[in-house]
């Protein structure tokens, strides 16, 4: 979306809009609402308030969350993080995140809304930077089709895949 057609969407002028991204000018609650109605995000999202007090990180630990709703039941089917746009994301966290932080170097304390009581959360942690950086999509996917079994279905699963590693066939090439 341009910066014509947000001052549209929102009835700005186009002029404010550009003011407002570089900083030169603080826009007033309601005018605040307008963009966030007309690119469906809460104010909460251009305020700093949580969910969003710290994007680098929700932008940095979008397969983790994107993992941790579905594995928390919030989504039916799996979601890849790459076929995410951020946009979509930002909503998606508005939903159904209630704030993330980074508890230690290595975890995340991910805050849920729950339907029935949004100010209630429980609080999951979840390996984040090792996770993000190491598995790509069709990875990802591995996982969260590992994580639908049960113990003895992650057992064979497991076995499964160490016979398919032995095959030279599908073996990595070593210089890969």
């Amino acid at each position: 979306m341009t910066q014509n057609q947000l001052g549209e969407a929102c009835g700005i002028d186009a002029a404010n809009i550009r003011k407002y991204e570089l900083g030169k000018q603080n826009p007033k609650y309601e005018t605040l609402e307008k963009i966030a109605n007309a690119v469906d995000l809460p104010v909460s999202f251009f305020t700093g308030q949580p969910p969003f007090s710290n994007l680098p990180l929700l932008l940095q630990s979008k397969g983790v969350v994107l993992f941790s709703l579905r594995n928390n039941g919030y989504f039916s089917k799996d979601i890849i993080a790459s076929q995410v746009s951020a946009c979509e994301y930002m909503k998606m966290v508005a939903e159904y995140i209630a704030d993330v932080k980074e508890a230690s170097n290595n975890y995340l304390d991910i805050s849920y809304k729950t339907k029935s009581a949004p100010e209630q959360h429980d609080k999951v942690k979840y390996i984040t930077r090792a996770l993000q950086i190491e598995l790509g999509p069709e990875q990802m996917h591995l996982v969260l089709v590992f994580n639908r079994l049960n113990e003895k279905g992650q057992s064979i699963a497991v076995e499964r895949i160490e016979e398919l590693a032995k095959i030279p066939d599908y073996q990595k090439i070593k210089d890969e």
